[in-house]
C-alpha cells in the first residue's frame, strides 16, 4: 500500500531560518511523532501549508506499522533562483 501526502515546507524565509525552523519539524517526522510534529509548527509560526495532512498520513502510517521516518531529500527554491533570502523549502520523506 502507498499513503501519500504533500506540503512544502517553510515558506518566503531566509533559507537559514528555514532550515533551522523546518529541521526541528523534520525531527518529529522521522520520529513519527505527529502531535508534537503540529506542536513545533503551530508554536514557532512555520508556515508548513500542508501540517494537517502529513498528521493524518503519519497517523495511517503508524497503524499500518510503520516506525520511523527517513529523509529523501531536504531543499528550497534558491538553489534554482539563486535568492537564498526568501525561499520555499520541500522536503520528500518516506516513512517505513
Amino acid at each position: 500500500m502507498l499513503f501519500l501526502a504533500s506540503s512544502d515546507m517553510s515558506h518566503y524565509v531566509p533559507a537559514e531560518y528555514a532550515e533551522k525552523k523546518d529541521g526541528m519539524v523534520i525531527k518529529e517526522l522521522e520520529k513519527l511523532n505527529p502531535e508534537l510534529a503540529i506542536d513545533i509548527v503551530e508554536e514557532n509560526d512555520i508556515s508548513m501549508c500542508g501540517i494537517y495532512p502529513v498528521y493524518l498520513m503519519l497517523n495511517i502510517a503508524k497503524l499500518k506499522g510503520a516506525t520511523r521516518g527517513q529523509v529523501i531529500e531536504y531543499t528550497n527554491s534558491g538553489v534554482v533562483t539563486g535568492d537564498f533570502n526568501e525561499v520555499v523549502a520541500y522536503l520528500g520523506m518516506v516513512f517505513y
